[in-house]
């Protein structure tokens, strides 16, 4: 079975004071259950900065079942603000 990794954008409706000067509102990525498969984090990842969203969090099972854990992890810790473990 191949498994992928789940991504979603998020729109935060919750005013913060930079959000209200600028009139935006707080646009992020949320990543989870990647389980070290490397190809579709970084077919989430490109996809996620298509988007031009700098901020990324996870939700944790990064390592597991695919063949690259170490690569999926590293590139968690670089990309991401916020890595729930688990």
């Amino acid at each position: 079975m191949r498994r992928s990794v789940r991504a979603a954008v998020v729109v935060s409706s919750a005013p913060n004071s930079c959000n209200e000067w600028y009139g935006r509102r707080n646009v992020f990525a949320v990543i989870s259950d990647i389980h070290g498969n490397l190809e579709a984090l970084l077919v989430a990842l490109e996809d996620i900065g298509s988007r031009s969203i700098k901020q990324i969090y996870c939700l944790g099972d990064i390592v597991g079942y695919g063949a690259s854990p170490r690569e999926c992890l590293d590139l968690v810790v670089e990309r991401c603000e916020v890595m729930l473990c688990g």
